[in-house]
């Protein structure tokens, strides 16, 4: 098993999907020593990584370790990793989806997986949600469905209102607000 076990180190990450949530990605792999690149339908200037677009996608999968879905669901992202996109994924590479479930083809995942062409996938979103206890991905090898609770904690309604009322305390006498967040280029 530990022969096994794949460092970041020299790895090429594609993060398709860059916007906040990758953004904060590439933030917190900042430490390791790996490549990061993002896809947007549209590219947007000033990245502090390198954005490619529709374009550059097949060649960007060919030559990546990690692809990390984070697109967000609209007509033109439905199942927008298929069987053909897939194929295009460098051999050997894994698979995460932590956006949408349904941006993944799930029986394409499923074969792919199957067929060895990814080393292993990790899903935290899936198509439906929660998955079926019979659905053929809990038995697929090297496929890692995660629990889909990305918030949410016992006392999290009263920890809320008092970052509300404390805001409200704040937002009277004219000081910052805790935790704001800012449009690029503003205060």
């Amino acid at each position: 098993m530990r022969a096994n076990i794949r460092l970041l180190a020299d790895q090429t990450i594609l993060i398709v999907g860059y916007g906040a949530i990758g953004r904060r990605l590439t933030e917190l792999l900042a430490p390791y020593p790996v490549t990061i690149i993002g896809y947007r339908r549209t590219p947007q200037p000033n990245s502090p990584i390198p954005v490619i677009g529709p374009d550059e996608l097949p060649t960007a999968l060919a030559k990546t370790d990690h692809v990390i879905n984070i697109l967000p669901e609209s007509d033109t992202t439905v199942r927008f990793f298929d069987a053909a996109r897939f194929a295009q994924i460098k051999l050997g590479s894994r698979y995460y989806s932590i956006g949408r479930g349904s941006m993944t083809d799930q029986e394409a995942l499923r074969q792919t997986l199957d067929s060895g062409h990814l080393s292993a996938a990790y899903l935290d979103v899936t198509d439906p949600e929660p998955l079926p206890p019979d659905h053929l991905l809990w038995r697929t090898r090297n496929c890692f469905i995660t629990p889909h609770m990305s918030g949410g904690h016992v006392n999290e309604s009263i920890r809320i209102i008092q970052h509300f009322i404390d805001n409200l305390a704040r937002y009277d006498r004219h000081i910052l607000l805790l935790d704001q967040v800012f449009r690029s280029g503003s205060p």
